[in-house]
């Protein structure tokens, strides 16, 4: 993990990071499960003060198995109360690995969590399947709120690719937004057009998502 909160987590501020490139590049393979940001263990703010992942960077994500469940750029295991805005999650690194990849998983049963203005971009990742965000189960879905996000999956990688997964694939958003209308409002599936990946720089200058 780059950063895991786990269990009750009231007024907790995750703000700022640029987690990225967790193996060297002289490692060819490397069989463990990746999570940019996880919050584990039914992570929980409060009403009053909840958690707060904000304005973090995860980039360059060079690993992650071989099977199952891959790589996750920010995880959410039962979590209450939290939110989570402007950050990005660019799999823009190209490996071996077979597992999926994901930008934002969420699981188990979910509420108050809402997710906001987040930018997911797959253009390589490992081999396995692709989805811009994956929701689990009813449970899951049922404690979200999503609304101006931007899902790019255009990846150059073999494995099926989605634009989420909310109990089952869907493959583009407008077949997302006919199972679920009132998810997603607002939001974009473009290229963000990072202005520099290679030094860390990933301000979209793609002008569709000025002001998004």
């Amino acid at each position: 993990y780059g950063v895991s909160v786990l269990g009750a987590s009231p007024g907790t501020r995750v703000i700022g990071n640029k987690i990225h490139s967790p193996v060297t590049d002289t490692v060819t393979a490397v069989n463990f499960n990746f999570r940019g940001i996880n919050v584990g263990s039914s992570g929980a703010g409060t009403a009053q003060d909840p958690l707060l992942l904000a304005n973090n960077v995860i980039y360059n994500i060079n690993m992650g198995s071989t099977s199952g469940a891959g790589a996750q750029g920010i995880y959410l295991d039962g979590a209450s109360h939290v939110k989570v805005y402007h950050n990005t999650v660019a799999f823009n690194a190209a490996y071996t690995g077979a597992g999926t990849n994901v930008g934002i998983y969420a699981t188990g049963t979910l509420g108050n969590v809402a997710i906001r203005n987040n930018i997911v971009s797959i253009t390589k990742g490992g081999t396995g399947i692709k989805y811009g965000f994956f929701y689990n189960t009813a449970q899951t879905v049922n404690g979200i709120t999503a609304e101006r996000n931007n899902f790019h999956v255009a990846s150059t990688q073999t494995g099926a690719q989605n634009y989420g997964y909310a109990t089952t694939a869907y493959a583009t958003q407008g077949a997302f937004q006919t199972a679920y209308p009132t998810m997603e409002g607002g939001s974009l599936t473009v290229n963000p057009q990072f202005a520099n990946l290679v030094t860390g720089y990933l301000m979209p200058t793609n002008q569709a998502l000025q002001g998004n």
